[in-house]
């Protein structure tokens, strides 16, 4: 059923389009179905979950994060985070920014 509303929604919105698939109350059986489909972007709204999730599934998948950001949360996403989009200060953008050396994934420009 997954795999059968994926490709209709990706059939729908063409190739010009990259979905996100937002990981929130999903388990992981229901996120290797859309990984299965040929999805590598994923969402994830908690730091530590986020985490977790990493660990236990497939090295390919390009995260993202997606909720509130604590600053003591960060050093979950360093390795792990393609793009953060919730920074909701500039405290907290300019302390990103000042620790960006500990990013170790590819950064694609």
């Amino acid at each position: 059923m997954i795999r059968t509303h994926y490709e209709n929604v990706k059939n729908t919105i063409g190739d010009h389009v990259q979905l996100c698939i937002v990981t929130k109350r999903r388990s992981t059986e229901e996120i290797l179905s859309y990984y299965e489909a040929g999805e590598r972007m994923f969402a994830e709204n908690h730091a530590q979950q986020l985490k977790v999730r990493a660990a236990q599934l497939p090295s390919d998948i390009r995260w993202q994060f997606i909720g509130h950001l604590q600053r003591n949360k960060v050093k979950y996403l360093m390795d792990k985070a393609v793009m953060i989009h919730s920074v909701d200060s500039a405290s907290l953008a300019a302390w990103l920014t000042a620790s960006s050396h500990l990013i170790t994934f590819p950064l694609r420009r």
